[in-house]
């Protein structure tokens, strides 16, 4: 029985080796179809050569969103759309931007790049405001309250007070004792990045703090006295 069921499997060998055989002898007798194929590939190849050459795909402007702080890599303006590998500078971004829910680059033709963010929602906690000397005052302590709430140097940490009361100093609490020392209101997106750096150092470090000036050009860390 196994004999006989060998002999069915040599029968079936030489009969797909022919039909094979046909397929190839099909194709190699229809010439047209051989040119078809090859302007087909050729016709390929030249309109990726066109669209990676042309200056209509040279990028002019990298748009990013504006209420949310993201560094894009240089480099990327002169360069042609169709050459970026969006996969790659996805990967760049989010591995640069940990903190964001969703961070992707898109291409808008024919010369924009778009990087597309989606922000945490941080949660929110009532901030004590201080110094509130008038109406004026209060509204610019919730102006910097919900701002600072939704800056991502302080995802990981909770806004505790806002103290508004000198315009030339402005003073945070964080966690409910750290103080943060700003300088003017328009000065906080400049000093922010500085906030960040030091609130890294001090974790890296494990240092006990109990003050941050960022009013100078290297931040000031202020540690707490050891109780004897």
């Amino acid at each position: 029985m196994a004999r006989r069921a060998w002999r069915r499997h040599r029968g079936i060998l030489p009969q797909l080796a022919r039909l094979l055989w046909g397929a190839v002898r099909w194709v190699a007798t229809r010439p047209a179809l051989w040119a078809l194929l090859m302007v087909g590939v050729g016709g390929g190849s030249g309109l990726w050569y066109l669209l990676t050459q042309t200056e209509a795909f040279r990028i002019t402007h990298v748009e990013a969103p504006r209420d949310v702080e993201v560094s894009v890599p240089s480099g990327l303006i002169g360069r042609n759309i169709w050459t970026v590998d969006l996969q790659g500078l996805t990967t760049q971004l989010k591995a640069r931007h940990p903190h964001l829910k969703r961070i992707r680059a898109l291409r808008r033709l024919p010369q924009t790049l778009v990087v597309d963010v989606v922000a945490r929602v941080p949660v929110k906690h009532p901030v004590a405001l201080k110094g509130i000397g008038s109406e004026e005052d209060r509204e610019r302590a919730v102006r910097i309250a919900e701002w600072l709430q939704r800056h991502p140097a302080l995802i990981g940490h909770r806004l505790t007070a806002v103290d508004v009361q000198d315009a030339d100093q402005l003073l945070v609490v964080l966690d409910d004792e750290l103080e943060i020392r700003f300088g003017r209101e328009e000065q906080l997106s400049q000093q922010m990045n500085r906030l960040r750096l030091a609130l890294h150092a001090v974790t890296q470090r494990s240092i006990q703090a109990r003050y941050i000036d960022l009013r100078f050009e290297e931040p000031v860390v202020g540690q707490k006295v050891a109780k004897k």
